[in-house]
């Protein structure tokens, strides 16, 4: 007869119990705790139980006062009924109307700068990343209150010392070509980004790694070793030129070869003129309504230049939908816009 053990449950990282000490005794902020435990590789669900458990106790009800001994005479004169009765109120109670579904369909258009794109690990601004983000994606996502999340990845974990990161992939991935998503992408990537020919920004970034020290343990499983500690190794991979490559069919331009992991295709470009997009129909994830994402049908970028009095009433005519300032400073189209009710001011932190 074969006998199967359970394999050990993997304990949380070591110093997680330390940062929460550091936050019992005040010397953290709650946010530092979540973002450091979530970097060690513990979920943000997980972090957030685990803070809990350790909030302070509440302060026990102080001991209630006996009632003092003196009675309270009555009052002499009853107070009377009131004569008059309150009407009911006329507005029928109001019924649960069904929650509404995702709205699916529709092109948003986008006036904003449309540059030069080639290697997306040589951007040198955030601005080429947002338009090819939408055909390539990241391993890892740093939310706005910083905490970072498993995205192309499942999981990942950390070293007692810091040296050495493995790097679980998700297994439900597919490139836009058919294509399943495997190490040997996230491998081919990280060479990319650490070649010096490449120029990419990321190579000072992460100067703790070489391609050397880039191991592919499985079809889904990555392991770096790191030649100093290095916590923040989640975070840098949402940096924005870190967009994971098809290592069967990049070679060095994304227009020429546009595969990627990401909710859509590329179906227009030109430089200093048009990014235009469509919905692809197979992307790996689901929408709240059960149905493969995104949303929309498509997406398209206008460079309608540096002047704004152009953006600004193309969007107030309903021409385009949104402006995506780029370079230019937002203070003149904020004060041109601030007071229309039918635009929505975003800030970006």
């Amino acid at each position: 007869m074969e006998i199967i053990k359970r394999q050990p449950r993997k304990e949380a990282h070591p110093y997680i119990p330390e940062l929460k000490e550091l936050y019992r005794q005040g010397r953290i902020t709650r946010k530092e705790f979540l973002r450091n435990a979530t970097l060690l590789g513990m979920s943000f669900a997980a972090a957030s139980a685990f803070l809990a458990s350790c909030a302070p106790k509440p302060t026990e009800a102080p001991t209630p006062v006996p009632p003092t001994a003196t009675p309270v005479p009555p009052t002499a004169t009853p107070v009377p009924p009131t004569a008059t009765p309150v009407p009911p109120t006329a507005t029928p109670a109001p019924t649960t109307a069904p929650a509404a579904g995702p709205k699916r369909g529709g092109v948003l258009r986008i006036a904003g700068p449309v540059h030069k794109i080639t290697h997306p690990a040589q951007y040198s601004w955030v601005v080429p990343s947002n338009q090819t983000r939408m055909i390539c994606e990241y391993l890892t996502y740093t939310d706005k209150d910083n905490i970072t999340h498993p995205y192309l990845l499942e999981k990942w974990e950390a070293s007692e010392d810091l040296l050495t990161w493995t790097l679980y992939l998700r297994k439900n991935v597919t490139w836009n070509n058919g294509d399943k998503f495997t190490a040997d992408d996230v491998v081919f990537t990280m060479n990319q980004w650490l070649d010096p020919d490449v120029g990419s920004s990321i190579l000072g970034l992460m100067s703790y790694l070489t391609p050397e020290n880039i191991e592919k343990v499985d079809d889904y499983t990555v392991r770096l070793h790191l030649s100093r500690p290095e916590i923040a190794v989640p975070e840098h991979l949402f940096h924005y030129p870190a967009q994971i490559l098809h290592a069967k069919t990049f070679e060095g331009d994304i227009i020429k070869a546009p595969v990627g992991t990401g909710p859509y295709l590329l179906e227009e470009y030109v430089a200093g003129q048009v990014f235009r997009l469509k919905r692809r129909p197979d992307y790996w994830q689901m929408g709240a309504d059960g149905k493969p994402l995104p949303y929309l049908d498509g997406m398209v970028w206008n460079d309608m230049g540096t002047e704004l009095e152009p953006q600004i009433a193309a969007l107030a005519a309903g021409e385009i939908d949104m402006i995506d300032l780029g370079d230019a400073a937002g203070l003149p189209v904020y004060l041109a816009l601030k007071d229309n009710p039918n635009v929505q001011i975003l800030r970006v932190t």
